[in-house]
């Protein structure tokens, strides 16, 4: 009887810490892009709420990624007008894939530095080429329509500066967590 008492307490503590944690990175995702979309002090193509939702996927699992990456964004939209439709559900679409990917690739793969640059690159594919599908349903619709070019040119060329950022600061702040054992390794 003990034991399920210590076992529900667990799990109850880890709820609250995701909670929490998924808290935090879903106001840094509203938060950050301020810093390139109304000033000059960052270029929009760094594509900060990019980072706390692969973090929030990292940290707390890929239902918490999934629901800030596509919430934040749309809440973006409704409180800043950025993006605007059909850019914001696009976006949501990416984000939310970021988050569940990583969240998914990090619970499957060893916890080793490899592991944690794979599970980036395959949720960064992965958003991105949502977004790209999620961005010609939409024109089937009537939005602008998406050529290859316009797919390239934002998933990849203008996205470079975002994606070194990306491989650069999740990984180093996955291994500080877990140099002070905020999250496990195993």
């Amino acid at each position: 009887m003990k034991s399920i008492s210590i076992r529900k307490k667990r799990h109850t503590s880890q709820f609250s810490q995701n909670l929490l944690l998924s808290g935090i990175c879903f106001l840094l995702c509203l938060l950050l892009p301020l810093l390139s979309d109304h000033t000059n002090l960052l270029s929009p193509s760094l594509r900060l709420s990019h980072i706390p939702v692969l973090l929030c996927g990292f940290l707390c699992g890929w239902p918490y990624g999934l629901a800030v990456g596509f919430l934040s964004s749309l809440l973006r939209g409704l409180l800043f007008s950025i993006p605007l439709v059909p850019d914001c559900l696009s976006l949501a679409t990416e984000l939310a894939a970021y988050g569940a990917m990583a969240g998914l690739m990090y619970h499957f793969l060893p916890k080793r530095l490899d592991s944690l640059y794979t599970a980036l690159v395959i949720s960064m594919i992965t958003g991105r080429v949502l977004w790209g599908v999620t961005r010609l349903i939409f024109s089937l619709f009537g939005a602008p329509a998406l050529t290859l070019e316009a797919f390239w040119s934002y998933a990849v060329t203008s996205g470079i500066p975002g994606i070194f950022l990306s491989l650069l600061v999740v990984p180093l702040l996955i291994l500080a967590m877990q140099q002070i054992h905020f999250i496990n390794r195993h």
